[in-house]
């Protein structure tokens, strides 16, 4: 049985303003939106995955799951949440107003999801490893599979079956609660999200480059389970310098001394 710590957190769909230049978009979130972002203590991490723009899907082919990447509606980036404490879930985006108000600046469209509690794991964290190449899975639960029953699937037979792949460095999953827009109803931003698309589930993974985490993946896809009726695997994108802390207990950077819990995946580009 693989050890696994059991967190509460949550994932936030992006899409952005479609009127703007996408690299100021991407500039904006990772800067000044952020600014507001570290002003909430009941995080303790909270970390933005940039997707890259061109990618058509990470997930080998499987048959009778769709893994190739929607051209539609295809999401922009994702930041990941992980909260303090239980407590957290009780109000767990105070502070948040600044940033409610701030989305309509940069994005088109959000859609968050929350995890219950105890509904994440970190398999490995990722701390003090070589992750220059990350993957972002987005799994959609077939309507067949109740909630319970996907849920012991994604953390309890698909997560530890990844995390038995040893050059792995880091594996995180996430099982969210239905979807509620009141949840995350910010002014002037769409938060259209039919049934037919919606999410429930999501693994970040990582290693020390490409080859190793597409052998994983390839691995893990010959142990056959029909549950997920999708199974979509975003590659955050890749930039030249990194502007956040990425490590516990690195120093903050200078030209952003709020950002003392914030880490951005940020690589060097293909």
């Amino acid at each position: 049985m693989t050890n696994a710590t059991k967190t509460m957190g949550s994932s936030v769909f992006l899409w952005m303003r479609d009127d703007l230049p996408r690299e100021q978009t991407f500039n904006y979130w990772r800067g000044p939106h952020s600014q507001l972002v570290a002003r909430n203590d009941s995080f303790e991490e909270y970390r933005q995955h940039h997707f890259l723009e061109g990618e058509s899907g990470f997930w080998p082919n499987t048959n009778g799951v769709c893994t190739r990447l929607p051209t539609n509606r295809k999401i922009d980036g994702m930041p990941e949440v992980t909260f303090t404490s239980a407590v957290a879930l009780l109000n767990p985006f105070n502070s948040s107003k600044a940033v409610l108000k701030d989305e309509k600046n940069v994005f088109k469209r959000t859609i968050l999801h929350a995890t219950g509690p105890t509904w994440g794991r970190w398999y490995k964290s990722g701390y003090g490893e070589e992750n220059s190449f990350r993957v972002v899975v987005l799994l959609r639960r077939s309507p067949r599979v109740s909630s319970k029953i996907f849920r012991h699937f994604v953390n309890d037979q698909l997560g530890p079956a990844l995390a038995s792949q040893s050059d792995l460095t880091e594996l995180r999953s996430q099982v969210f609660m239905p979807w509620s827009k009141a949840m995350w109803n910010s002014p002037d931003v769409l938060h259209d999200y039919p049934v037919a698309e919606q999410y429930h589930a999501s693994l970040i993974l990582a290693g020390p480059n490409r080859k190793i985490v597409q052998a994983a993946l390839d691995q893990v896809n010959q142990w056959r389970n029909p549950l997920p009726s999708s199974v979509w695997a975003f590659t955050p994108m890749l930039l030249r310098q990194a502007m956040y802390i990425e490590k516990r207990g690195a120093q903050p950077c200078h030209r952003y001394p709020r950002l003392k819990n914030l880490r951005c995946n940020l690589f060097l580009e293909k």
